[in-house]
């Protein structure tokens, strides 16, 4: 639900899953044995009606390997995942 309380800020933090992972934030690397990177998601839009709120950040990320990715509203998880370079097309179905 989108209301008055849906949050100003998250904080999107990835985390390289292999030491080959490679991550960049504003053209500096994040070194290897790192816990990785964080950065904020400013609120940019809320539509009350469809209850959807968009986030944005003008910070450029480059990776490269296994790199998992967490959205964080304060303490708690929203959204996590893992990114992963494909060789294919993007499609993994049959």
């Amino acid at each position: 639900m989108v209301n008055d309380s849906t949050p100003e800020f998250l904080t999107l933090y990835y985390i390289p899953l292999s030491p080959h992972s490679i991550l960049e934030l504003n053209d500096v690397r994040c070194v290897s044995n790192s816990n990785g990177i964080s950065l904020y998601l400013r609120r940019d839009k809320v539509d009350k009606k469809s209850e959807e709120a968009m986030f944005v950040s003008t910070d450029r990320v480059r990776l490269a390997g296994i790199v998992r990715f967490e959205v964080l509203n304060e303490k708690f998880i929203v959204i996590c995942g893992v990114l992963e370079m494909s060789n294919g097309n993007g499609f993994t179905g049959r």
